[in-house]
C-alpha cells in the first residue's frame, strides 16, 4: 500500500527524496566544517605554544574578532604573563582561489615559531626580495598551487614574494600563507587591530585565575 502510493506520486516522491538527501548532505558538510574550525583553532592555540587566546567579547568567530593593539601593554602587565603575540586570521582572494586563508604575525613573536621553515627563509630574515612583500606559503598550498620560493603570489591586488615554505603538521595551516602583521592588517581592513592575542604564561601560574 505504501509502496503503491509512492509510485503513484512519483514527482512528489522524487522531490521528497531529493530534499532528504540535501538535508543529510548539509548536516555532513556542516559537521566537517565544524571539525575543520576546531582543528584550526587548536592549531592556533596549542600548536603555537599559547596557553590562552584573547579575542573580542561576544565575537561569533575569531575571524570576526577585532581587538585594538593598545590592549597588548595591559596584557603584558598581567601577573603570570610571559609573552604576548598578536595574530591576524583572515581570508583573501588569490589567482587560483577566491577564499584563501592568510595569517599575520610579528616575526619577533613566539607564535610564528611553530611555522617550521623547510625551504627558503623566515619572515624575520627575508633577504633582499624584489617584486613584492615577503610571504611564507604552507607546503600543501605550494603543492596545490604549484608555487615555490621566489615565485610571485597575489593576494587581492597586492603582489607578494614567496620567501619560504613552511610545515606545521596541521592541514588548516599548511594550506595557508603567513605574512607580516601589518600586511595582514591591510588585507583584513583592520588597521591597528588584531583578531587575537596569544598568551604564554609563566610556570606555576594559575591559568583560571589569569583567565
Amino acid at each position: 500500500m505504501i509502496l503503491r502510493n509512492l509510485l503513484r506520486r512519483k514527482t512528489r516522491t522524487l522531490l521528497t527524496t531529493f530534499g532528504i538527501a540535501v538535508g543529510v548532505a548539509a548536516v555532513v558538510a556542516l559537521g566537517a566544517l565544524a571539525e575543520g574550525f576546531i582543528e584550526g583553532y587548536s592549531a592556533i592555540s596549542g600548536g603555537s605554544g599559547a596557553d590562552l587566546l584573547v579575542v573580542q567579547d561576544e565575537a561569533l568567530d575569531v575571524v570576526f574578532s577585532a581587538v585594538d593593539e593598545s590592549v597588548k601593554p595591559a596584557l603584558v602587565g598581567l601577573s603570570g604573563v610571559k609573552e604576548v603575540s598578536e595574530m591576524i586570521y583572515t581570508f583573501a582572494a588569490t589567482e587560483d582561489a577566491p577564499y584563501f586563508i592568510v595569517y599575520g604575525y610579528d616575526p619577533k613573536g613566539f607564535a610564528i615559531r611553530h611555522f617550521r621553515i623547510v625551504e627558503g627563509e623566515s619572515l624575520s630574515n627575508p633577504g633582499t626580495q624584489h617584486g613584492g612583500k615577503p610571504l611564507l606559503l604552507g607546503r600543501a598550498a605550494s603543492q596545490d598551487l604549484d608555487k615555490q620560493v621566489g615565485d610571485r603570489f597575489r593576494l587581492y591586488e597586492s603582489t607578494y614574494r614567496i620567501v619560504g615554505i613552511y610545515e606545521t603538521g596541521q592541514p588548516f595551516e599548511d594550506g595557508a600563507a603567513v605574512v607580516l602583521l601589518e600586511d595582514a592588517q591591510a588585507i583584513s581592513g583592520k588597521p591597528h587591530q588584531v583578531n587575537a592575542f596569544l598568551i604564554k604564561i609563566r610556570d606555576g601560574t594559575d591559568v583560571e585565575r589569569l583567565r
